[in-house]
């Protein structure tokens, strides 16, 4: 692994064990933080080999959230049969 990616997954790791609002901002109750840390050095490297910085963009970070989260149980839906799906928000 590069010396940028581990330098910053040491530090964020860092900064998400410390911080309970760090924890608030980029994890939820389901998202493990060792889960999150993998998905982020698999991202954080993408972006090196790319020629950019290791640090993901926001968007990044979200993306990685949406992997780790399973979306479907937290949205209300009700089914009919011979109807799409109606999501009750």
């Amino acid at each position: 692994m590069d010396n940028e990616v581990i330098i910053y997954v040491k530090n964020l790791k860092k900064y998400l064990v410390n911080s309970s609002k760090a924890r608030e901002l980029f994890l939820t109750n389901d998202i493990d933080i060792d889960d999150f840390i993998n998905e982020v050095v698999k991202v954080a490297r993408k972006n090196v080999k790319e020629g950019k910085d290791p640090q993901l963009t926001q968007k990044q970070y979200e993306e990685v959230r949406f992997k780790l989260t399973d979306k479907e149980s937290d949205i209300p839906m009700m089914e009919i049969k011979g109807f799409p799906p109606f999501f009750l928000n």
